[in-house]
């Protein structure tokens, strides 16, 4: 038998714990079927992984594939929240997550396939690299908006860091993935939870909506720009 494609009536997709790779596929659909359009762009690549997964289940249907990482692990705690986390989360601590670099992680993601000229990587620390320069530069590829906006960079301040980045480039039915958002055992006083809450105080346009946890530790919204 023929595989099904996915569906907004397929609810075979969902389990009572939704995966990553059935959110993305679900995520195919939604952008096909309301003709979001924009690039994928991912803060904190690792070895590359969930960008190889994402170029699976989302070819054809984003115009770039965008990762930014350190390739040297997370940085030196130097923000109060990060270090009154530390108990919480103890895994999240400077050089941590040390990738095998930012060569590995570029011939990672041409062994799926993809274009050279689809994929755009940027090293360096996000208090380095984000620069405005940077964000001139990704508002000029494509529509200049994000369809999909993926966060895994554990930490309260490199979050916040990523997403003040990302404002520019969120439109109304974009997503926001939070890979770390359970990481804290719910407290909002730290981590991810924290961020969103103090990015969305200081961004009275951008409305957040819930759509699902996946995967366990992390949490799906679909972003809505009130002046979309």
């Amino acid at each position: 038998m023929p595989a099904r494609s996915p569906s907004f009536t397929n609810s075979t997709l969902f389990s009572s714990l939704v995966g990553r790779r059935g959110l993305l596929l679900w995520i195919r659909e939604y952008l096909g079927k309301t003709g979001i359009e924009g690039f994928y762009i991912e803060f904190g690549v690792f070895n590359g992984e969930s960008m190889k997964e994402t170029f699976y289940a989302l070819r054809d249907q984003v115009s770039k594939y965008i990762g930014l990482d350190s390739f040297c692990g997370l940085p030196a705690l130097d923000n109060k929240t990060d270090k009154q986390a530390v108990q919480l989360a103890p895994a999240f601590i400077k050089g941590n997550f040390f990738s095998k670099g930012y060569d590995f992680v570029k011939t990672n993601l041409l062994s799926t396939g993809i274009s050279e000229k689809d994929i755009f990587l940027v090293k360096g620390f996000f208090k380095n690299s984000l620069t405005p320069k940077l964000s001139s530069q990704i508002s000029g590829m494509g529509t200049g908006k994000a369809a999909v906006i993926h966060l895994d960079v554990d930490l309260y301040s490199s979050t916040s860091q990523a997403l003040e980045f990302s404002y520019p480039f969120m439109q109304s039915g974009g997503w926001l993935l939070c890979d770390d958002y359970w990481c804290y055992g719910g407290k909002s006083s730290c981590g991810t939870h924290k961020a969103l809450e103090d990015f969305l105080k200081k961004h009275a346009d951008i409305r957040l909506h819930e759509y699902c946890s996946y995967g366990g530790w992390s949490k799906a919204f679909i972003i809505e720009k009130m002046e979309d």
